[in-house]
């Protein structure tokens, strides 16, 4: 399952959840968290586990090509 919204992203697959929260609001990078052991989302695994986060990124990419998300210039 994956989402957009003003320039944020996120992709749930399995335990595992993505996001990237655009500026102002956050860092603009993309975080990941395991949202079965972490529900509160505290703790980025994104340097442990960065092929975990690729593959979630890889599959909003494809998620955006399948429904037409426009990404606006910054």
């Amino acid at each position: 399952i994956g989402g957009e919204m003003e320039g944020g992203r996120w992709m749930r697959q399995g335990d595992y959840k993505a996001t990237m929260v655009a500026k102002p609001y956050g860092s603009d990078e993309w975080r990941l968290y395991n949202v079965a052991k972490d529900p509160g989302e505290t703790r980025d695994l994104s340097e442990e586990q960065p092929a975990v986060l690729d593959e979630l990124k890889a599959a909003w990419d494809q998620y955006a090509k399948k429904v037409g998300v426009v990404i606006l210039p910054k």
